[in-house]
């Protein structure tokens, strides 16, 4: 009672006191916290953090350091909540970061764009973000439309301080190292003829006196220069030279050159092109990324001159790594220059005619075409009045042009459906129409700005070659020069399957020479005759990332026991026939048919004379078998690009018969599965369903169940690897005739020198006397029959009818 009375006595008093502590509570607070904030701000100036853009050195721990410091970064005079929200959009944007180096494609890519939309924070977050980024990262922000230009690296400034007579010894010494590294004849022919000095010719290639003549007229940085960077682009457009510049840290320089010439655009090309053809290597990304490059590539995408945009954009896409496709010299991609969130449904391929060029050829045609000359004109801009009689004509002309109308030689896109025009245009508006373009819509290459807006989800691909009327010139000795129609054609073909054409439709607009090359091509392909799966189908489709082919013999879920043929011509793909009737594998509950797409990989064989170390066992005198574990539904005779990710050893009836696993490149989940032991995360349970289909699959057929090698354990994808290249050279020891091939056909149709080599017409002969197609008899019912097993495996429980 005490404590009440002594509150509803003093209830006014006590009132004013708590409002009067709270208060002063609040402003003792308020006054620490700014103190404090004081001595944060004076420990370190801030400002310096405006110039870390221009920092380069990648710090290995600086992302834990920025973790720990990034906090009291933010803590300025905006006050509290701008300083938490600040914090939190740059955690948002450490996180996407992060986030972009996943393994799963689908989560990298959301990261990138994500964070290309990142317009809000300050520069120096940018440039911490830009330490932290990976080159990967890097390139894929760079295809992406709008990011911001401050998340790449900054050039670093090597040079900076060369003077130019300095600068140009600084790329006389590189040159020579070029030289001596690669001995281009070019490159030393240039170096003699540029750079004569009586103190150091030992380096001097050529003796003649021409090498004194041409000097006198390139003794100043403006003229050496660009003669130095066209000797590089000729050395980088041979391809086994385009990764000396980096290997000799090159790039640097050409920075610096960069940043000194960066308004003549005589020289950005040059350097365009040569960063253009050495990106074909991408395992030049990091360099590339550490020099600056990326950054700069991004801003020369946007080049308004398509000299500049169209190279660096393909430099970009080659650097790419999840870019599948690759554009080696000659090919450039028109549209899309960035990443795109659809795939491409067709191909648009350009080829230019004789003297063209993909730069010019595609131009808008001008309405008053100017001839082109050496000298321009010297007529002055006084005497370029327009008589009396041309002043007449205009206004004549005007008169005119509202008397008539013109019509239009097709329909217009803005027809109505029913046909009822317009068709014709007033004679005025056609004139003011076909006037000379003055607002900046000219374009010089349509397939680019046009078509693309015209024509959605294409990929417009123009390619670039070499014409003349005669060849006086000498040619460089270091490559052989593809001059007839068919080298033309087979070179292009070959660059164009690098880029992935062939795996959409392709429509194709030539002029001139190109039309000629392109029909060589089609008529080529057109005369592609009978191949063996076996002989004639390629094994490896990239070296480098272990890409092979595989030919699909029996399609997931399908019965029918479908093999490449062994002993008849041209190993056609039929069924197996066991006492007069074709086989199908039982549906061993709870599997259905295979559980995968079956099939083989071609130029492989199983030597059954090869006592394997592994197994013990002899090879089953088959190619070798493969599991594509991917989730379509292949046909029968596809070809398709896989990556083995591992192998099991059955023992099938005493021999060795080896199952690859494998998954189709084009996957979705083709690049998160590398090994054996990504297949049991991504696909639990189907490495051990796969060893169980394998040891009952024979049981409904009366005999006992399969075995395995090492323990029926799935070997690793470097292993599997060993395997192929075992059993590849078996099969080159069969068809050059090093063995006897026992009744096995060898006959093929494109590996020249092969004595079993067939022509087009034998070959076709062969498949004429072919039995003529039929539609297939229905099957038996016991094909659909389940058969149910107990874990023994030796008897049959239960059999139904599905």
């Amino acid at each position: 009672m005490l404590p009440y009375l002594f509150w509803k006595e003093n209830k006014a008093i006590l009132k004013y006191f708590t409002i009067a502590f709270v208060g002063s509570s609040t402003a003792w607070v308020y006054y620490q916290v700014n103190k404090t904030r004081d001595i944060l701000e004076n420990a370190l100036d801030d400002s310096v953090l405006q110039f870390m853009d221009h920092y380069v050195a990648k710090e290995e721990t600086l992302e834990e350091e920025i973790i720990e410091f990034e906090p009291y970064l933010e803590y300025r005079k905006t006050g509290l909540i701008q300083w938490a929200l600040n914090n939190l959009k740059f955690g948002y944007a450490r996180r996407l970061l992060a986030l972009s180096k996943d393994s799963n494609k689908y989560f990298r890519t959301k990261a990138v764009n994500n964070l290309a939309n990142i317009n809000y924070l300050d520069s120096w977050h940018f440039a911490l973000i830009a330490n932290m980024i990976d080159p990967r990262t890097a390139v894929a922000l760079a295809r992406t439309p709008n990011a911001d230009r401050r998340f790449f690296l900054e050039p670093p400034f090597r040079y900076h301080n060369y003077k130019k007579d300095e600068l140009i010894n600084a790329m006389r010494e590189f040159l020579i190292e070029v030289f001596e590294k690669s001995q281009h004849p070019c490159m030393g022919y240039f170096l003699s003829k540029a750079f004569v000095y009586d103190h150091d010719s030992g380096h001097i290639v050529d003796h003649d006196s021409s090498s004194l003549e041409l000097s006198k007229f390139i003794q100043t940085e403006k003229e050496i220069l660009p003669m130095c960077l066209e000797s590089l682009l000729h050395h980088c457009n041979v391809e086994r030279y385009s990764t000396d510049i980096a290997d000799l840290n090159g790039l640097p320089l050409l920075m610096e050159i960069y940043k000194r010439y960066s308004g003549d655009i005589n020289v950005t090309i040059k350097l365009c092109q040569i960063l253009s053809y050495m990106s074909y290597n991408r395992h030049l990304l990091e360099p590339f990324c550490k020099s600056g490059w990326i950054g700069v590539l991004s801003n020369w995408a946007h080049h308004k001159d398509i000299r500049v945009s169209i190279p660096a954009a393909r430099a970009l896409a080659n650097l790419d790594d999840d870019n599948d496709a690759r554009y080696p010299s000659q090919l450039y991609v028109l549209h899309p220059l960035n990443r795109t969130k659809f795939d491409q449904a067709v191909d648009v391929i350009f080829v230019h005619g004789l003297l063209g060029g993909v730069f010019f050829t595609w131009r808008q045609r001008q309405t008053n075409p100017v001839a082109a000359g050496f000298i321009g004109s010297e007529t002055a801009d006084s005497e370029a009045r327009r008589t009396t009689k041309q002043y007449f004509q205009d206004i004549t002309d005007k008169i005119l042009t509202n008397e008539y109308e013109i019509v239009w030689n097709d329909i217009p896109l803005n027809s109505s459906d029913n046909c009822s025009g317009p068709f014709t245009c007033p004679g005025e508006k056609f004139d003011f129409d076909n006037a000379p373009v003055e607002d900046g819509s000219y374009t010089y290459c349509w397939p680019k700005d046009w078509l693309a807006q015209d024509c959605k989800n294409i990929r417009v691909i123009g390619i670039n070659y070499n014409t003349s009327l005669s060849m006086w010139a000498p040619l460089c000795p270091s490559r052989k020069e593809k001059l007839t129609l068919n080298e033309r054609s087979d070179l292009m073909v070959e660059k164009l399957v690098q880029s992935e054409v062939g795996k959409r439709p392709i429509v194709w607009i030539t002029h001139s020479m190109g039309g000629l090359i392109v029909k060589n091509i089609l008529c080529k392909d057109d005369e592609n005759g009978p191949v063996s799966p076996l002989h004639d189908i390629p094994l490896m489709v990239d070296a480098d990332k272990k890409i092979f082919n595989m030919v699909v013999e029996v399609p997931r879920w399908t019965n029918a026991k479908m093999e490449i043929t062994m002993k008849e011509v041209l190993n056609p793909i039929k069924q197996d026939v066991k006492k007069g009737k074709p086989r199908f594998v039982a549906n061993c509950f709870p599997h259905h048919g295979y559980i995968w797409n079956y099939g083989a990989l071609p130029q492989t064989w199983e030597n059954p004379e090869h006592l394997d170390d592994g197994t013990g066992c002899k090879g089953d005198n088959d190619p070798i078998d493969v599991l594509e574990i991917g989730y379509r539904v292949a046909k029968r005779g596809e070809v398709l690009q896989v990556k083995v990710l591992g192998t099991i050893a059955l023992i099938d009836e005493g021999e060795t018969d080896w199952k690859l696993i494998a998954i189709d490149i084009n996957d979705p989940s083709a690049d998160q599965i590398n090994d054996v032991s990504d297949v049991e995360k991504h696909f639990p349970g189907l490495l051990k369903a796969s060893v169980e289909w394998f040891k009952i699959y024979k049981i409904p057929d009366g005999k006992p169940e399969n075995h395995f090698a090492f323990n029926g354990e799935a070997k690793s994808a470097a292993f599997a690897h060993k395997i192929i290249d075992e059993v590849h050279a078996f099969w080159k020891t069969l068809i050059d005739k090093e063995v006897d091939a026992k009744g096995i056909s060898c006959v093929n149709t494109t590996l020249d020198g092969s004595q079993f080599k067939m022509s087009r017409s034998e070959a076709e002969e062969v498949v004429k006397k072919t039995p003529e197609f039929v539609h297939p008899q229905p099957l038996e019912p016991i094909v659909d029959s389940v058969y149910y097993m107990p874990n023994s495996h030796r008897e049959l429980t239960c059999r139904c009818r599905l």
